[in-house]
């Protein structure tokens, strides 16, 4: 097959997800073309700006796959439109060392990273990004554009809207549901229903003298 995938995004997971591509999924995709903003460098081969990213894709026999790496919603509505614009295809990412269950709904354009276990019944839409060692339990719902940041962890029967940012290590109560556009900070225990638009964070450090 000779398409490649575009990743919208050239740092963080970006490079992650490039990794695993060129890694695993040489059947699927020929390259990996990293489609990086005007303010950082590119190289003409593998990082490119818009005009070589047009050029390049147009070339293409087959219609190239896209992903987006980043989290910010600005950033995500452009390149959306942009890969729109270049008739491109939304194309997932797992790694070989992800869990799907069977029973469990895969969005396109979604990636799944390595130790990432979507339970039975779960299901993950378009355009989520679900980072090392997250957990989705069973009957779990994430709404599109919503990112899973590393060791989150989502009990059975939760409900995460569209947008959402689990924060590392964030853990969601069993049977909650947490709103549209909401941000969760990292290592947060969240045990009721989040109305959208809420930030929430649990850490409120406490500094005790020891007695000996």
């Amino acid at each position: 097959m000779s398409r490649p995938l575009v990743v919208f995004g050239g740092k963080s997971t970006a490079l992650e997800i490039a990794e695993v591509v060129r890694r695993f999924m040489v059947d699927e995709y020929s390259q990996v073309l990293l489609a990086v903003p005007d303010d950082e460098d590119a190289d003409g081969s593998s990082r490119l700006h818009l005009p070589e990213l047009r050029a390049r894709v147009a070339r293409s026999t087959e219609p190239a796959g896209y992903i987006i790496s980043m989290w910010d919603q600005g950033v995500r509505r452009e390149w959306l439109q942009l890969a729109e614009d270049l008739q491109l295809v939304p194309g997932s990412v797992v790694h070989p060392s992800a869990y799907v269950s069977d029973t469990a709904t895969i969005g396109r354009g979604v990636y799944l990273a390595a130790n990432s276990v979507v339970s039975a019944g779960a299901t993950i839409a378009d355009h989520v990004i679900v980072n090392y060692s997250v957990t989705v339990g069973h009957d779990s719902v994430v709404g599109s554009h919503s990112f899973l940041n590393p060791g989150a962890r989502l009990s059975g029967h939760v409900t995460v809207g569209q947008r959402v940012l689990i924060g590392s290590n964030a853990f969601v109560f069993q049977g909650v549901s947490i709103g549209h556009d909401c941000l969760i900070d990292a290592m947060t225990y969240i045990d009721r229903n989040i109305e959208p638009r809420m930030i929430c964070s649990s850490k409120q450090l406490q500094v005790h003298k020891r007695v000996f």
